[in-house]
């Protein structure tokens, strides 16, 4: 299974950090001296805040911008024995351009590393293919002069990046 849980860690800590935040100024009135129920609950009140902030910044980030189109990702790209992943990452911010990313995820998804970097629409998802389980080919389009390329291998795998010409 495929899956990006970093998403699934933040969220644990954001509710985790809610309920921390809650559980202790809940906590504190049981508490027999005033001076610990006040530093527990100056405490508590701040740690909730932040998680719900956090709650809220994970919501905005993952699911608002998805749904507006700023970000969007390729199907997954498997290796031939499908133990990694390959996956297109475009982020489009409008009139200033954007940037595409070509990332490897292994270990279902829990590990991944940034194999290519350029300006926005350089690589599209039939342009990334694998050779084999170690090797895989990136062809990216000179799109403005000027633009930085970066592409870089892994210890496990060796990424080959080479231009290519894209009629448009």
């Amino acid at each position: 299974m495929f899956f990006n849980w970093w998403v699934v860690g933040e969220a644990i800590l954001a509710l985790l950090m809610i309920g921390a935040g809650v559980g202790g100024f809940r906590k504190a009135r049981r508490l027999p001296q005033r001076l610990a129920r006040i530093g527990v609950r100056l405490i508590s009140v701040p740690l909730a805040g932040v998680g719900t902030l956090l709650a809220l910044l994970l919501f905005s980030a993952t699911i608002l911008v998805r749904m507006l189109g700023c970000q969007s990702n390729s199907a997954p790209i498997y290796s031939p024995s499908r133990d990694l992943v390959a996956r297109v990452e475009n982020s489009d911010e409008g009139a200033t351009g954007g940037e595409t990313y070509v990332v490897l995820y292994w270990a279902h998804g829990l590990r991944n590393k940034t194999v290519y970097f350029g300006p926005w629409a350089s690589v599209e998802p039939n342009d990334v293919r694998w050779l084999s389980d170690s090797k895989l080919a990136i062809q990216y389009s000179y799109t403005v002069s000027g633009d930085g390329y970066f592409c870089k291998s892994t210890p496990n795998v060796s990424v080959t990046c080479s231009l290519q010409s894209r009629n448009k």
